[in-house]
């Protein structure tokens, strides 16, 4: 396994297993890379887990977007109150927005039939960074047991890429990585090798042992 404190890639030296690769900060992986593979974006505080929760409380879908005008323009063309904009900068809701980027904001009586357009400071970037994917989801605590679900079926590589904040690496982000892994050790081992859960343990050791502030 090689590995630096921004980034690594797990796997099998055989070639046998499929490839487990994390990236914790966007940086460390070009777009080119991860043509052919799944990418699973994780922003736990808090794309993935406000995108995950405006889906369980039935909203159509959520459609990302790089920048808030972006979305306002997005929004006029959907028939009024089928549509709501969800989004932050720096932490607080852009002006103007149905929603900020809390998942207590994203009620069913709120979303629940209608399309999410949204953007955040870094999640949504991410999502665009990772879009040469063959296919991309959402990771993080919130939908941890289905996202394994789907995992532990997919044949192709996985790359799982944190969004980190303003470009440094996040703590939550690589609990949530190392999550990730560690179940996909639990249900598939011999699918990925020993390396692998190595490395979940070794992440999801590192953040429990650091101090969250309270979060």
């Amino acid at each position: 396994m090689s590995s630096s404190s921004t980034g690594s890639s797990t796997g099998s030296s055989t070639g046998s297993s499929r490839a487990v690769k994390v990236s914790l900060v966007p940086s460390m992986v070009k777009a080119d890379a991860l043509v052919g593979m799944v990418a699973v974006v994780v922003d736990q505080l808090r794309a993935s887990t406000t995108i995950c929760t405006a889906l369980a409380n039935g909203a159509k879908e959520v459609k990302p977007y790089l920048e808030p005008m972006q979305a306002m323009q997005a929004k006029a063309r959907y028939r009024e109150g089928t549509a709501i904009l969800g989004g932050e900068r720096m932490g607080r809701r852009i002006e103007g927005f149905d929603c900020g980027n809390s998942p207590a904001e994203f009620s069913r009586d709120k979303v629940s039939g209608k399309v999410v357009l949204f953007t955040t400071t870094n999640g949504t970037r991410v999502l665009y960074h990772a879009a040469r994917a063959e296919r991309v989801v959402v990771g993080c605590l919130a939908n941890l047991n289905c996202l394994v679900e789907f995992l532990e079926h997919e044949k192709r590589d996985v790359h799982i890429v944190c969004a980190g904040v303003r470009g440094e690496l996040a703590n939550e982000d690589v609990l949530a990585a190392g999550a990730i892994v560690s179940r996909l050790m639990m249900v598939a081992p011999e699918d990925l090798g020993a390396e692998t859960g190595r490395f979940g343990g070794l992440m999801t050791g590192r953040c429990w042992r650091w101090d969250f502030g309270g979060v």
